[in-house]
């Protein structure tokens, strides 16, 4: 079963309270949110971001297996055993704009899923992102 999503604005957010974030508002006012903490975490499932759907309680970390980047489209394909909210294989997030660099390197250098990323044939060449970023180390506690 797949999730579609029509976006009417996109807000990124860079290192808020150690937080990245990319909020996709719905054309309903409701919204997608992907975040992720700038700082790596010990525990891996912490590395993974988390994915929110218009409240809190509809969300879950991890389970992204690829993200597939179209002209005006974004799609997230999520694993077998960890679907999205336990029955979306795909989100769709349908864009009112095209998807350029700055979305892209958003999700590969701030979201740190470089490593997901594909494109499909009509994909513009210039728009696309290596991941040349990672997450900070974790930070060190010095006791007294």
């Amino acid at each position: 079963m797949n999730l579609e999503l029509k976006v009417t604005k996109i807000q990124f957010i860079y290192d808020d309270g150690d937080t990245n974030a990319i909020n996709f508002i719905l054309d309903d006012n409701g919204y997608f949110s992907i975040q992720t903490c700038v700082y790596e975490e010990q525990d891996e499932n912490f590395n993974q971001p988390f994915f929110e759907f218009k409240e809190q309680s509809n969300g879950q970390r991890g389970g992204l297996e690829r993200i597939d980047f179209s002209t005006e489209k974004t799609l997230l394909t999520f694993k077998d055993n960890k679907l999205f909210m336990k029955r979306y294989k795909e989100v769709e997030l349908l864009l009112n704009q095209p998807v350029d660099r700055k979305i892209v390197d958003f999700f590969a250098n701030h979201l740190f899923v470089g490593d997901l990323i594909h494109y499909d044939g009509g994909f513009e060449i210039s728009a696309r992102v290596i991941q040349t970023e990672y997450r900070e180390p974790p930070l060190e506690t010095e006791l007294p």
